[in-house]
């Protein structure tokens, strides 16, 4: 269990047990919560692997290592390629997961974040009852912040993954070419955009949790407003 998502959960599900919904309605939008309880554990797992697998990896280089001589070499490692790509997957499928909750909260017949959330906003903007236009405004607002900063990119990485089998771009340990010396240079596995994985996946986290945060804040909001 994580403390943070504990923490965010149980009060959004506090807080829908306190609306004057019906019993049907607070088990559809509490069923919505322990799918993002049970995804944003799934995507903290795979984080914490990774971190793992990078960190017994790093002390393998610090003990005895003999690096090879004469030329450059990948050092490929398939527990943190696929940790790497497990993240990016579950992170998607949080998404996804996370937009199901506007159905309860706005009355919506379906809702996903397909398109990289421009399904979301296309549904807010489209399909929103009156009464819930603030909250429809502060939603799209925040999808269309996050798409800036991190979403888009994260997205398409999974989908490099998903219909291309690898992430271009994607590199572990790198070794520099070994002249001696009693030092091996050896770069950090990162990211296609040249940030450390350890940090990518990390920042993503945190922004991942905020995000799910802020949206279920404004989907309580939403359902507690009379339509």
């Amino acid at each position: 269990m994580d403390a943070k998502i504990h923490r965010i959960t149980q009060s959004v599900i506090s807080n829908i047990n306190a609306l004057g919904l019906s019993d049907a309605r607070k088990r559809e939008l509490t069923s919505c919560i322990h799918d993002i309880d049970h995804k944003l554990h799934a995507v903290k797992y795979h984080l914490d692997n990774y971190e793992q697998a990078e960190s017994a990896k790093i002390g393998g280089f610090s003990h005895n290592y003999k690096p090879p001589a004469g030329a450059q070499m990948i050092n490929e490692e398939p527990r943190l390629i696929y940790e790497v790509e497990a993240f990016l997957f579950q992170v998607k499928s949080c998404l996804d997961i996370l937009s199901r909750v506007l159905k309860p909260a706005f009355g919506f017949n379906y809702c996903s974040f397909g398109d990289k959330g421009d399904d979301v906003i296309k549904q807010l903007s489209n399909n929103c009852p009156a009464s819930l236009r603030t909250q429809a405004e502060r939603i799209t607002k925040l999808v269309e912040g996050a798409q800036d900063v991190w979403l888009v990119e994260v997205i398409q990485m999974r989908d490099a993954v998903t219909h291309y089998s690898r992430l271009e771009g994607f590199d572990c340990f790198i070794e520099d070419p070994y002249v001696g010396g009693g030092i091996a240079t050896i770069h950090y596995p990162t990211m296609p955009n040249g940030q450390p994985v350890r940090h990518y996946c990390q920042s993503v986290w945190q922004l991942l949790l905020s995000f799910c945060e802020s949206l279920l804040d404004f989907a309580v909001e939403a359902a507690r407003t009379p339509r």
